[in-house]
C-alpha cells in the first residue's frame, strides 16, 4: 500500500520490489507460502519495465535508468534460474531489443561521460556488471561494446566474480543519431568515439516528473573534446526540501538554470507536485527529427511547459552540421515591446566580446554568436545556490544571456555554435555572417561557405 508500490515509472518502484523480491527468493525454501512476495515483484518489476520507450529511454534521466536496470538485474538473475527461465525478465521486450540504447546515445567522447538531464550527474552510466549482464543474458553488441571499452578489464565488485565474463561481440550502431519518442530527447552526432566531432543533445518531454524531473522542456547541450560548451546545470543536493514544492526554487530544477527562452522572465511550470494530481499536459514535444549523413535537424515545441502570460509560442529547431557546427533557431511569439533573453550556461567560461561571445574552454575553445536583426546585447548574470542542509557550501552558477526587445509579436534569433582558434578566427566568421528573410543565414568557416535556409 505504499505509494512505490505501483510507482512504474519510479525507479524507487524496481528498487523496492526488486529487494524484496531476492528476500523472499532466499527465504522461499524455508517459507514456501512467500512465492507471493516474489510473483508480486516479478509481475510489478515487468510493469516497471513496459515503462521503458521502445528505443530505450528512460522519463526520469539517464542516471536513474542505470538504477532501475541495475535493481532488475539483480533480482532477474537468481529469480531465472531458480524457475529454469520460466521466468525471464531479461526476454522482456524492452530489454530484449534496446537494453542500452539510452546510455550509449546520451555519452559523449573521450570519457563518455552522460548528459546530465534531470537528477544524473555528468558521469558515465551504470556499471561493469549490468553492461556485462545485459550481454551474457541477450547477446546485445552494444552492450558488450561498453563493457569493453568503457570500463576496465579489473574486476570492481563481487558480481564480477559471480557472473561470468560476457562472449558476445561488441559493436556500435551504424546510425549516430536517435530520438527518444516517448521522453522527447534527441542525440545528433557523427560517431560515438571520436572527440574531435560535436555532439547535440536536446530535449522537449513533460515537466511531470515529481521526483528527479526539471523544468526543462527545450534544453540544448552542446559537446567537443570531452566538455560540455553548453550544459546542463546538474543535480541540486537531495536536501530536506528537495522533493516538495521547494525544489523548484532551486536553478537546477526551476528553468532558471537552462539554456531556455525567457519572455520578461517568465519561467515554465510543473505539472506534477507531491500530492497533488497529475498534469500531464505540461509537456513539450518534438515535431520533427530528421538525421542524414551531413545534417542532423530536431525542431521542438516548448510552448506547452508555459503559461504563456508572456511568452505565447517558442518553437527551436536545432541543426548539427557535420562535424562541427550547431545551429540553434528560435521562433519566438509575444507582444511588442516585450523582453526577449536566449539563456545560455557552459562548463567552459563564457567571455562577451563584440558580437559573440567565446566559450574557454579547457581543451579549446568555442564560439556562441548571435545572428539578430535589430539591436540585442550580451547580458551575463549567476544563480546564488545554498542548499539546506548543515555545513552546505554556497555556489553561484554563472550564466549569459543574449538579451533583446521583440520588434513585433513574432521573432526569430539564431545562435551559431563552432570550435574556433581564436578571437580573430572568430571575428571574421561574425564579418561574414548573413542573414535575411525568415530565415536565410549563410557564413564562410574555414574556407567553406555554410547556407542554412
Amino acid at each position: 500500500y505504499h505509494w512505490w508500490a505501483t510507482a512504474y515509472r519510479c525507479n524507487w518502484c524496481a528498487w523496492c520490489n526488486g529487494g524484496l523480491g531476492i528476500a523472499a527468493l532466499a527465504l522461499i525454501a524455508e517459507e514456501p507460502r512467500i512465492a507471493d512476495v516474489v510473483a508480486e515483484s516479478y509481475n510489478r518489476i515487468s510493469k516497471i519495465l513496459d515503462q521503458i520507450g521502445p528505443e530505450g529511454g528512460w522519463e526520469e534521466g539517464g542516471g536513474y535508468w542505470a538504477q532501475t536496470l541495475n535493481m532488475t538485474a539483480r533480482f532477474a538473475d537468481p529469480l531465472n534460474r531458480l524457475t529454469d527461465g520460466k521466468y525471464n525478465l531479461f526476454s522482456h521486450p524492452r530489454i530484449a531489443k534496446n537494453p542500452v540504447n539510452f546510455a550509449l546515445y546520451l555519452s559523449y567522447p573521450p570519457d563518455f561521460r552522460a548528459v546530465n538531464f534531470a537528477d544524473a550527474h555528468s558521469s558515465r552510466l551504470g556499471s561493469p556488471r549490468l553492461y556485462n549482464k545485459i550481454a551474457l543474458e541477450t547477446g546485445n553488441p552494444e552492450a558488450a561494446w561498453i563493457r569493453d571499452h568503457w570500463f576496465s578489464n579489473d574486476a570492481s565488485d563481487i558480481f564480477d566474480l559471480i557472473w561470468p565474463r560476457h562472449t558476445a561481440k561488441g559493436t556500435l550502431p551504424a546510425a549516430g543519431s536517435l530520438l527518444f519518442t516517448a521522453e522527447g530527447w534527441a542525440a545528433m552526432r557523427s560517431g560515438f568515439t571520436d572527440p574531435e566531432t560535436v555532439t547535440v543533445i536536446c530535449k522537449a518531454g513533460k515537466n511531470a516528473d515529481p521526483h528527479h524531473g526539471y523544468l526543462d522542456v527545450g534544453q540544448v547541450n552542446v559537446y567537443w573534446r570531452g566538455e560540455a560548451f553548453l550544459n546542463d546545470s546538474g543535480t541540486a543536493v537531495y536536501d530536506e526540501k528537495y522533493f516538495d514544492a521547494e525544489k523548484y526554487d532551486t536553478p537546477h530544477a526551476s528553468s532558471d538554470g537552462h539554456n531556455l527562452i525567457f519572455v520578461n522572465g517568465e519561467k515554465q511550470i510543473t505539472g506534477k507536485l507531491k500530492d497533488k494530481p497529475m498534469d500531464e499536459s505540461v509537456a513539450g514535444k518534438i515535431i520533427e527529427f530528421r538525421p542524414g549523413e551531413t545534417r542532423d535537424y530536431t525542431l521542438l515545441d516548448a510552448s506547452g511547459a508555459y503559461r504563456k502570460e508572456h511568452l505565447k509560442s517558442w518553437r527551436r529547431h536545432v541543426i548539427l552540421e557535420k562535424p562541427l557546427i550547431t545551429l540553434i533557431l528560435d521562433e519566438v511569439s509575444c507582444a511588442k515591446g516585450s523582453e526577449i533573453e536566449a539563456r545560455f550556461h557552459s562548463e567552459a567560461a563564457q567571455i562577451p566580446r563584440g558580437g559573440f561571445s567565446l566559450l574557454d574552454g579547457k581543451q579549446g575553445d568555442m564560439a556562441l554568436i548571435p545572428v539578430i536583426e535589430g539591436s540585442w546585447a550580451f547580458r551575463p548574470g549567476r544563480h546564488a545556490y545554498l542548499a539546506l542542509q548543515r555545513q552546505a557550501g554556497f555556489q553561484w552558477l554563472p550564466y549569459n544571456g543574449t538579451v533583446l526587445s521583440a520588434a513585433g509579436e513574432r521573432t526569430t534569433i539564431a545562435h551559431v555554435v563552432l570550435p574556433v582558434e581564436n578571437e580573430a578566427e572568430t571575428a571574421k566568421i561574425v564579418q561574414s555572417m548573413k542573414k535575411s528573410g525568415d530565415i536565410t543565414l549563410s557564413f564562410e568557416y574555414r574556407g567553406k561557405k555554410h547556407a542554412f535556409r
